[in-house]
């Protein structure tokens, strides 16, 4: 049987790369503090150990909306901490980038200098395009994710110029 030509939407790549993205994240912070008992008895415990956590690990970028950001990739559909006004827009676009992503939601989220230091900590990971593939060998497969990942470590470099804001359309 002859192999069909592999193809990749770039929407898909994007959303994958991102979703492992949220992983990266959750999986840092559990390894900080395993927080699923947490959620549901103490959201006050967890926003404080959302809190010492940004103080260790990204103490120069400590601000209100990168908590937000944090909490919005540990709780996607804010079944444990409800959101309120002030959260509420960072809390949907989080949301909307895993589940129901679209280029302009990418566009708004890289508004954010908060997001670009959280996303560009998982692409500029060695281990990046293996986490990806989860052992796949499809060459194709490899170069859409490769390039994926290359856009997105350039508009990370400097998510408000102009040439990022170019790369954010090609996503």
């Amino acid at each position: 049987m002859k192999d069909k030509e592999y193809r990749l939407r770039k929407d898909v790549v994007s959303k994958s790369i991102f979703r492992k993205a949220r992983k990266f994240l959750v999986l840092k912070f559990k390894q900080f503090h395993d927080y699923t008992k947490l959620r549901r008895k103490n959201i006050c415990k967890l926003l404080e150990k959302i809190d010492e956590f940004i103080n260790i690990y990204y103490p120069d970028n400590f601000t209100e909306d990168m908590r937000i950001f944090v909490l919005a990739f540990l709780d996607p559909k804010s079944k444990y901490i409800a959101k309120t006004p002030e959260t509420s827009r960072i809390r949907n676009l989080g949301y909307n980038l895993v589940y129901k992503f679209s280029r302009i939601v990418i566009e708004e989220l890289f508004t954010f200098p908060e997001f670009s230091i959280l996303i560009s900590e998982f692409v500029k990971c060695e281990k990046t395009i293996n986490q990806l593939m989860d052992g796949t060998d499809n060459e194709a497969a490899r170069e859409s994710y490769t390039k994926e990942i290359d856009l997105m470590r350039n508009i990370c470099m400097n998510p408000n110029s102009m040439a990022s804001k170019l790369l954010i359309s090609l996503l």
